[in-house]
């Protein structure tokens, strides 16, 4: 690690950031609903699901939540048969 003695020692004394038990349900529930998804749910369709469970968030605290967790969403393929003849 490339990090000098007085940042280690500075980082090491800042006190733990503590997360409310609203927050770690918000967290959690993100992280379910973009685990139903199958990881295609992007920062908008999911403020969309989570006012429907009952959530008043906005789309930039989603995106951040999402950067946090480190949620990715993916396009998902649609199927084409391929029909040799």
């Amino acid at each position: 690690m490339s990090v000098s003695k007085s940042g280690y020692y500075d980082w090491h004394k800042r006190p733990a950031n503590v997360i409310s038990l609203e927050t770690l349900k918000l967290y959690r529930l993100v992280r379910q609903l973009f685990k139903q998804s199958r990881g295609s749910l992007g920062n908008r369709e999911m403020v969309k699901k989570l006012r429907k469970e009952g959530y008043q968030v906005g789309r930039y605290l989603v995106r951040k939540i999402m950067h946090r967790l480190r949620l990715k969403a993916t396009q998902r393929r649609a199927f084409s048969p391929f029909i040799f003849g």
